[in-house]
């Protein structure tokens, strides 16, 4: 199976559409690999390199990155996920606050918090594994 491959700022950086990106690599994995290790839907599933530091030391810039593109229809849960804010795609750490609402946290401390309001704001996929070059 051939996925979508593309790179992603992960951070304040240059707001892009991931779709606009010509794929750096395509992956063959089997639907079997994809379900079985990553419990997702082949079909539902995107690979994204991860551009910037904003989610060190837990994603790093270069590490693949894959997307369960389904889980949006499943039901919010905290953890990591893709996410549009404004014209930027992002991956960063979506929770309820207390008094209701989401925001949008990096994990490295440099990095403010993002309150998502409004329709400024799309939940696009959740992060479900993590590749990385040894």
């Amino acid at each position: 199976m051939r996925l979508r491959s593309k790179k992603i700022a992960n951070g304040p950086g240059i707001p892009r559409n991931p779709d606009d990106y010509s794929p750096k690599a395509v992956k063959n994995h089997s639907k079997r690999w994809i379900r079985e290790t990553m419990g997702s839907i082949p079909e539902k599933t995107v690979m994204l390199t991860i551009q910037g530091d904003s989610m060190k030391p837990r994603l790093s810039s270069g590490d693949l990155v894959y997307i369960d593109t389904a889980a949006v229809d499943s039901g919010f849960q905290d953890g990591l996920w893709m996410v549009r804010i404004g014209g930027s795609y992002q991956i960063k750490q979506v929770q309820i606050m207390a008094g209701g609402g989401f925001e949008a946290r990096s994990i490295n401390p440099e990095f403010a918090t993002i309150p998502l309001t409004g329709d400024n704001w799309e939940l696009l996929g959740r992060a479900v594994y993590r590749g990385e070059r040894l």
